[in-house]
């Protein structure tokens, strides 16, 4: 008897916990697509519709839509890219872990290395050279909405996945590393986590870009604040 109560208490909490990763559109101006999984097609989405943590979604302009997840609702913005994993929270040792993955990921193999050094004139002409560039403004594109969505997460209060999000798509997108308020919202996600040290390396490597003095005098107060804290912790 006792062996099936907690048979029982088991299915019920794992009912719980599987509801709980249930994202519920309650809310849809426009349209919004969503991509199931590795799936790599978009369907549209319904108010209604249920999506599961695998699951992305996409709004184009003037397209917002409401999420439902347990009791807290999540309102997505025109022009976002958001993976439904990465609203969740983690912890300073998981972010850390993960961030550390992620800058292994972004050091090019050896044969990468060689092949830069190597200058390669290709020509392409008529349809070909079209074709091309608008591929490559379509991938930049699909960048620039998920750096978009990157600030839904952090207003949302998912700091960690903020951070690591901006990180994967600098990484596959190295053109957007030069938008230096998203590389602000980097900095600022690891302080809102207490990640001081992380936080002012980042501040400091923004320093060295070209920046507004307006900015630079906020930045320099930012580094000063955070360096007398980490001081003070070690006293």
């Amino acid at each position: 008897m006792k062996t099936l109560i907690i048979f029982f208490i088991a299915i019920i909490f794992l009912s719980v916990f599987a509801s709980a990763a249930d994202f519920k559109v309650i809310g849809l101006k426009g349209a919004a697509t969503v991509r199931h999984g590795v799936n790599e097609r978009w369907i549209s989405v319904s108010v209604g519709d249920v999506l599961s943590s695998d699951d992305s979604i996409e709004l184009d302009k003037q397209s917002s839509a409401t999420l439902l997840t347990g009791t807290a609702k999540i309102t997505l913005p025109e022009m976002v890219i958001v993976d439904l994993s990465d609203l969740r929270l983690l912890s300073q040792e998981d972010l850390l872990m993960k961030l550390a993955m992620e800058n292994i990921k972004s050091i090019p193999p050896r044969d990468d290395i060689r092949e830069l050094n190597i200058p390669r004139v290709t020509t392409v002409h008529g349809e070909k050279r079209e074709q091309s560039t608008t591929k490559a403004q379509s991938d930049i594109q699909n960048g620039v909405k998920q750096l978009n969505g990157c600030k839904v997460l952090y207003r949302s209060g998912y700091y960690a996945t903020c951070a690591l999000k901006v990180k994967q798509v600098f990484r596959l997108y190295p053109i957007l590393t030069e938008d230096l308020d998203i590389r602000m919202l980097i900095a600022s996600s690891f302080e809102k986590m207490n990640l001081n040290k992380e936080a002012l390396e980042e501040y400091h490597a923004l320093l060295e870009k070209s920046l507004p003095e307006e900015k630079r005098l906020k930045l320099n107060k930012k580094i000063e604040l955070l360096t007398s804290m980490i001081k003070s912790s070690k006293d």
